[in-house]
Order: C-alpha cells, then structure tokens, then sequence
C-alpha cells in the first residue's frame, strides 16, 4: 500500500496509474483525471477545475497498530470495513442568498442600512443627547462647570449631524493621521478639507466625548448580581446589529467557528489575554462566519465570570463544558442547526462529545483536537509516528485520525473517511505532488473565514485610542457591519458591474453618500480662535497674488475697513521695544499696524507697501524687515 513518502521518483501520472488498481471505478476516475489523452499536446497539468481535491486511496493503519481496551470499550475500531461514511447531509443551496429585498438601485450606502438602521441611529441620538444633558447638569451642580468649556455651547444632536460624525470616522479609516486633531490641520501639509467642510473639530470632539447607547441612571448598581449585564452601556445597539447579521443573509453549507478580538488594555473585567492572536489584549468575541466570503453571521462577546453562552440548554447539557456550550449557543441562536451545514472549527471547541450532538442535529462537524479530549481513543494518544505516518479510529460516523507533518495533526469529524488525497496544486520539489489525509485537505480549506474578515476589518480600522470600552467596541461592530455590506455588495449589487468594486472605494462611496444625505446636519462654524497655519503654507509662496481692498461688512458704519497686517504682527508680536515704545493699548492688548488691503487668495491682511511683497516671497516672513529689504 502506498502512502504519502512513496511518490518520491514517479511522475504524476504513473503514481495515479498505481494506485488506479484498486478496483475498477478508481481506475476510471483516475484514467478522467491524471492520464494522457490521445493528444500530442497536453502539455504540464494545471491542476482541477471542478474537483476540490482528489481521493487517492484509504489509508493504512501503521503494522505495529494495535487495540487498546480503553478504545474496545469505547467502540473505537481500527477496521478497514468500518471505515464508512455513515453521515450524510444534503444541503438545500436554495436557502442561500438575501433574506430581505434589495432596491433595484441598491448604493453602497444601502447595504450598510441593512445593518446600520434607523432604529440604530435613533437609539444613539437619544442617548447621547440624555448623557450630555446629565453631565452637564451634574458638572453645573457641582460648580464643575468652566465658562470656557466647550460644554457650554453643547447643542442636541439629530440623525443627520449623527451620520456625518460616522461618515467622518469611517473616513479615518481610509486616511490615517497620527492624531485625531491632524484630521482638521491646517498645514499645507497635513490638511484635509472634508473633515473641517463636514464638521468642526469641537463638534466632533464633543459627540465622540458624550457618545452614548444607553441610560446610565437606570443601570443596576449591584455589578456583583449575577443578573447584572456587563454589556449594559452597549446592550441595545449590540443586540440589534448582531441580530441583523442573521435576518440579512442566510450562508452558504460551509461555515468557520473562531474568535476575534477587540483590542482593548485598559481595567475591565471581561479583557482576556490570547497571545495566538496579533492583538493579544482585549475583548474576545466567537463569531460563525461563512468559510468563502468571510461574511459574519453569529457574534458573541465573551463577559466575564458569569458568561452563559448557552441559555437555551436542555437539562442534559448543563454538565457540559464551557466550549461545548460556546458552538451549541452560537449554531442555535443564529438558528444554523438541523440544515445540513458543515461547521469548521479549532482544537479549543472540538470533542467527540461535540461532533455527536451536531451530528444529532444534521450538522457536519469537522476541525483539529486536543488529544486530551476526553473519550479520544488512546491509540492516537500512545502511537508514536514517523513523517508521513497516519493512525485513525473509527466510531460510528466519528473518525478520529492522527497525521505526522511537521508535527501531529489530529482530526475529528463526522463526514469523512481515513483516505489520502491531492488537492491538485501541491508539490514537493521534485514536482511530486504531496498527499494529505482529505479531511486536513478540506479543513485547510474551509477553516479561514473569521481570519478573512478580521484581514478586511484591519485594512480600514475605525479603532483609534479610546478611554471608553464601549466605544472602541461599537467602532468595532461598526466596522464589522461595513465589511458585511461590502461582502453582500460584491454578491448581490444589482450592477454586475460594479460588483468588482474595491473595498476602499466602497466605503468612500458610503461616506459620500452618508454624508451627503444629511441635509438637516448643522453647518460647521469656523472657531474664530482657531489659529491660521498660513505662514507655513506652500501656496503663498508659488501661486499668482493679487492686493485689493477689504470689503466693508453688510451693514457696517465703516466704508474703509482696516485689518491687523499679519506679516507686522507676526514680525512684531515678539517685539518687547515695540510694544512698550509704539504699541497702543487697547483693552489691555496690544494694537498692531493695520491695513486696509489684503490678498484675496490667502485671506489675509497685509501693508501694501513692503509686507505684500514679502509675505508672498520669504517661508519665514516674520524675520525679514520690508523697510530694510527696500533700502537694499
């Protein structure tokens, strides 16, 4: 019997030549797949189009195998004629697809709403708005209150202000600055006009400081009840956004069970430390995902000491494990059971004890196992194996396997057979291909999908430094809702064409839209403290400026109006002989030379004679003197 060390010195097609004697059907399908046609011009085999990976034969367990009682007594065997598919599940690919009517000029944007709703937005605004009103209220009762604070000039937000403050933050995502206040910069360098054009960077400092999902004074103050919510701050957007994920999309047959995590390294109770996973501080969230597109149809945040991932457990259950509890609470509250779905999974959930109650409910259960696990046949535990070497055990549907690579993979499931197969792409160097136990083969293959959609999360991250948990944990749904449009987008857009739309320009395409349909968002006002950053621009210095006269304001007494020269100011204002020689009280400041023209261009006042001229000559205006560069 060959195994997979054997192709070493055979081509492709003599190996599957071999192997095509075990009797007549393998013969066929090896004859259709491997051997030459009667052409001249075959050329190298490009692998499979239409196969996944192909069966090559079943695998032997090693000579020196031998049964254990603890297995006998488990009903674990090692016979070949036992070694038979017993489950099999036929899965209804009608099901798949949308669950909610899509408009026939679907944009970006309504993805999004399938899962951003209004609702959402409602409950935000009306929050929010009650939490300012309670700190402020509070701050003035205390005596808390500056009269410079910004709090002062607090307004209610509406929807529409509401969904430019998410525009803006999941503009953030497609342009990364180092600071959030770089976003409204006024440097040539750093400035980005959308952000001061949608919203001032008060405003936006303010909603993101008063943000709110729920009422804090009807919060229990007992955290130590067990009926206390640890997701109370959050509870009623979370709710809704992971219940959308379900009523949208109905998944394909096969799924991917995993974590995620929202990093987080601040004192909370619920921060786990997962140091497998490139943000190893946070909170831990186990998502069902479709194993193809990514697309997340289950989301559950671990809580804490009294986590019950399972509330709908029958009585017979209760005993179980935690992990156990952690996929028959996923796969039944996201309704995903009893339709014949195929679930890939890890070795932190996967048991024998689990595979069974799926394959009770008509799931496939297929994933790697701790060989700790308890009713794991001790063969596998005990056998000591070579590269290449295989060891398997079968009970009933279950087939416990053991595999030597780099190291031992072990493999539990309930839809498989102990056989090798090629997946049509692997090769050794020689060009041999590289045989795998089918089962690694399709685990291999169907196991990423949480990883793709925490990959497409990360490209465009709304995840900036927060000193609130629940924040930084709805920007993280946020994003997570966007990437679920953008998957259902390039599936179901009613223009093919624009199916091919990348993900960045998909969420530009959103801003854009989200923003623009806010026609009732105050328009952003201008701080008039806010200081100009003209003396670093580029622009004074290479384009075309033209001098003319200040207009009078509408209405104003004053037909001549002078403005405070700023090339004499900035030249002056360090200046302590001027200011005790030639300033000019005014109120306890001091008066600057005045001018009544200014450039158009820049926006900026400037003496006509000499200031014009060197403004729009020199970077570092302030140190040259326009009466001695005219002498010169």
């Amino acid at each position: 019997m060959a195994d997979a060390n054997q192709t070493t010195g055979c081509d492709l097609r003599q190996y599957a030549n071999t192997l095509a004697l075990l009797n007549p059907e393998d013969r066929e399908f090896f004859a259709q797949h491997f051997l030459d046609s009667d052409s001249d011009d075959d050329g190298d085999f490009l692998g499979f189009e239409d196969v996944n990976f192909i069966p090559i034969e079943r695998i032997a367990n090693p000579d020196d195998d031998a049964d254990f009682p603890e297995d006998v007594a488990n009903n674990w065997s090692r016979n070949p004629i036992d070694d038979v598919v017993q489950l099999t599940m036929p899965y209804d690919y009608s099901m798949v697809g949308m669950k909610v009517p899509v408009p026939a000029d679907a944009s970006p944007l309504d993805f999004i709403r399938l899962f951003l709703t209004d609702e959402v937005l409602e409950i935000i605004v009306r929050e929010t708005n009650l939490y300012a009103e309670q700190v402020i209220a509070e701050k003035r009762r205390r005596g808390l209150l500056s009269p410079f604070s910004r709090m002062q000039r607090w307004y209610n937000v509406n929807k529409d202000e509401l969904s430019v403050f998410l525009g803006l933050t999941i503009t953030m995502g497609l342009v990364d600055k180092g600071d959030l206040g770089d976003y409204w910069s006024t440097s040539e360098v750093l400035r980005t006009p959308f952000f001061p054009n949608c919203m001032s960077r008060n405003r936006y400092e303010i909603i993101l400081q008063f943000l709110h999902f729920n009422d804090n004074e009807a919060m229990p103050v007992d955290r130590s009840s067990e009926d206390f919510d640890p997701l109370y701050k959050i509870r009623p957007v979370y709710d809704i956004i992971t219940r959308r994920f379900q009523e949208v999309y109905h998944p394909n047959k096969c799924l991917s069970l995993d974590e995620a995590m929202v990093p987080w390294r601040g004192n909370l109770a619920m921060r786990v430390y997962v140091p497998s996973k490139p943000d190893r501080f946070g909170m831990k969230a186990f998502t069902v995902n479709e194993a193809k597109t990514g697309y997340t149809i289950a989301y559950n945040l671990y809580t804490g000491r009294n986590f019950n991932p399972y509330p709908d457990a029958e009585e017979s259950e209760l005993d179980e494990g935690m992990t156990y509890k952690i996929v028959m609470g996923l796969l039944t509250s996201s309704k995903l059971l009893d339709m014949g779905h195929s679930v890939y999974m890890d070795n932190y959930y996967m048991s024998p004890t689990l595979v069974d109650a799926l394959s009770s409910r008509d799931t496939v259960a297929v994933g790697t196992v701790r060989l700790n696990r308890k009713e794991m046949p001790k063969a596998l535990q005990k056998t000591k194996l070579k590269r290449g070497g295989t060891i398997w055990r079968r009970h009933g549907e279950l087939l416990a396997l053991k595999w030597h690579d780099k190291r031992d993979v072990t493999i539990l499931s309930n839809a498989h057979t102990a056989e090798w197969g090629f997946d049509g792409k692997s090769t050794d160097g020689d060009g041999n291909p590289v045989l795998k136990p089918t089962s690694v083969l399709e685990y291999n293959k169907y196991m990423g999908g949480t990883d793709l959609s925490d990959q497409m999360c990360k490209y465009y991250p709304l995840l900036r430094r927060r000193n609130k948990w629940y924040i930084k944990l709805f920007f993280s749904l946020l994003g997570l809702l966007i990437t679920n449009a953008f998957i259902l987008w390039r599936k179901f857009s009613p223009d093919e064409d624009q199916r091919k739309m990348s993900h960045a320009k998909f969420r530009l395409e959103a801003v854009e839209q989200l923003v623009g349909s806010a026609s009732n968002a105050p328009t952003p006002v201008q701080d008039p403290r806010a200081r100009r950053s003209v003396g670093m621009s580029i622009r004074r210095l290479t384009e075309r400026h033209f001098p003319s006269k200040i207009k009078p304001k509408e209405g104003a007494m004053k037909t001549n109006p002078c403005r405070e020269c700023l090339c004499c100011k900035d030249r002056l204002k360090g200046d302590q002989q001027y200011q005790l020689t030639f300033g000019r009280q005014h109120h306890g400041r001091v008066r600057y030379p005045t001018s009544r023209y200014e450039c158009r261009q820049c926006g900026v006042a400037l003496c006509i004679d000499g200031c014009f001229e060197v403004y729009h000559t020199f970077k570092h205006y302030a140190n040259i003197d326009p009466v001695s560069l005219q002498a010169n």
